[in-house]
């Protein structure tokens, strides 16, 4: 935090604090999320999670421009965003990992493709 002892009026423009700071790429994102301006972090949790409600492969192949459009679908805008951001990491890390899906405890899968087709084969019982 020493350098913003000199730079007052860093606290007047928050953008300028991660690289003042030093903060690392993936801690910028999440300071920019919580500034409330950009809610869509990316990670492999949450675009396999949209990918698989969107019933496409987007998590695997063409993440930054599939997985960011379903990403974005799924999460959309507004004052609520970043609550819908923390669900579906929630979510990716929960019920929704890449080793097993547990469809029938996920809040998603009445809208889920995924959900649908796993639950709709006869391994599921």
């Amino acid at each position: 935090l020493r350098p913003l002892l000199s730079r007052k009026s860093a606290w007047l423009e928050p953008e300028l604090l991660p690289e003042l700071v030093g903060l690392k790429p993936e801690e910028t994102r999440l300071f920019t999320m919580l500034l409330g301006r950009d809610v869509l972090l990316r990670s492999q949790g949450v675009l396999r999670v949209a990918a698989r409600v969107a019933g496409g492969k987007s998590d695997q192949s063409n993440k930054l421009t599939d997985g960011r459009i379903n990403l974005a679908r799924r999460v959309s805008s507004g004052g609520d965003a970043s609550l819908r951001m923390a669900a579906l990491r929630l979510i990716g890390t929960s019920v929704c990992t890449a080793e097993r899906l547990d469809c029938r405890r996920c809040p998603l899968s009445a809208w889920c493709h995924t959900a649908r087709s796993v639950m709709a084969s006869p391994m599921s019982d």
